[in-house]
């Protein structure tokens, strides 16, 4: 057969692996791309920092490599259909924030005990803020993480935890994830890991500093009562048996890393009678590792999806099972941020994330959901979110 004409590759990351290091930030980005089909020699993947060294291409230097216009352009060899194996060294992965006070990036920062609380956090579309990668929210993908620290420092990454004295390795494979969430470390010195509950088969643990009242003020028992609901609803615990939760000095109160939870250090200070109290987030970002985690977005614009089935879901859960001022204060909230919401639940005018975002905990679940209720009840309502989260 002819060979493949040059010109771009059409091609599918499938897998990352990506090594970094907690005190330098350099890092080493490896993608395993699936080529769909043979039609070029080079590839292009987004990725916004300043520069790399050391590309390859299959294991070799390729015959160009460059960094520009937010993206890596890799040439060789033309491909045939299969899988091609890229890799880049970034010397050091720059501390910013893009999106303002936002924790997307890479950052380190005082916890309230005076470590420091090192944190690389993608969110949607920020994954190619730490090398070559695609940001589509739509992709599932497995990924590798080996993180080399200081002795003393416990690190926490997405999906199967393995720690180790100076490098912990972490990985999602079998079931996948999308970048938005599966790409992020954490890492902090003061960190103490203890037990919280075990139920449904899931044993779920909690990373705290000195002085750390996220466990103290949470209702452990009702947390595993939750759990056994949940995954009688929507089935076993998608990232293994393990749900890991940490308190840190972040900005969002929570964020749903696939089986490997960051809280806001503060919630142990919320009463559980307050919207956003500790009880509640935890139960929202424990359903993301269905919605949002296992099951993603098809787009940017869709954010609304997954936020609004893990607030309802917490909210049914209160109704039926904590004390009645809790869903009171949720449906409350609802309320408050349906009357200040700038945009749609699903924006049609296609705004940054960052600038609708904070509009759909509200409408989302009310719109979506809550509205149904009396119309075709709410296990009807359950129902559908059950199947729209089903395996394939």
């Amino acid at each position: 057969p002819a060979p493949p004409t040059t010109g771009m590759i059409k091609g599918t990351v499938k897998s990352y692996a990506y090594a970094f290091d907690i005190a330098s930030a350099k890092a080493t980005s490896r993608l395993t791309v699936d080529v769909a089909a043979p039609g070029g020699d080079c590839y292009a993947v987004s990725c916004r920092v300043d520069g790399g060294e050391n590309v390859l291409l299959g294991g070799a230097p390729p015959k160009s490599a460059t960094f520009d216009a937010g993206a890596l352009a890799v040439c060789g060899p033309p491909m045939a259909a299969g899988t091609a194996e890229i890799s880049a060294v970034i010397p050091s992965v720059p501390l910013r924030k893009p999106f303002g006070g936002l924790d997307v990036g890479f950052s380190r920062k005082a916890d309230l005990a005076g470590g420091e609380f090192t944190y690389l956090l993608s969110w949607v579309g920020g994954c190619d803020l730490f090398g070559p990668c695609d940001p589509d929210p739509s992709r599932l993908s497995e990924l590798h993480f080996d993180v080399t620290h200081p002795e003393g420092t416990i690190v926490l990454c997405p999906g199967k935890l393995t720690p180790g004295a100076t490098t912990t390795k972490c990985d999602v494979t079998g079931t996948l994830a999308p970048t938005y969430s599966g790409f992020g470390i954490a890492a902090d010195p003061k960190w103490v890991r203890s037990p919280y509950t075990s139920a449904a088969g899931v044993d779920v643990v909690m990373y705290e500093v000195p002085g750390g009242k996220i466990a103290a003020n949470t209702d452990k028992a009702s947390f595993g009562e939750f759990l056994t609901w949940l995954t009688k609803l929507l089935g076993p615990m998608p990232y293994g048996s393990e749900l890991r939760f940490a308190g840190a000095p972040s900005v969002w109160l929570g964020f749903e890393h696939p089986a490997n939870i960051i809280l806001n250090e503060d919630l142990g200070d919320i009463g559980t009678g307050a919207a956003h109290s500790a009880q509640h987030v935890m139960m929202h970002e424990t359903i993301h590792q269905y919605s949002g985690d296992r099951t993603t977005l098809a787009s940017t614009s869709d954010f609304v999806w997954k936020e609004a089935i893990a607030e309802y879901l917490a909210y049914v859960f209160e109704d039926e099972h904590r004390p009645a001022e809790e869903a009171i204060a949720t449906r409350t909230y609802w309320d408050s941020i349906a009357t200040s919401a700038e945009h749609r639940p699903r924006p049609t005018d296609g705004p940054a994330v960052q600038d609708f975002y904070v509009d759909v905990y509200g409408p989302g679940p009310m719109v979506l959901f809550l509205q149904l209720e009396p119309l075709i009840g709410r296990p009807a309502v359950l129902k559908g979110i059950q199947g729209f989260l089903s395996q394939a």
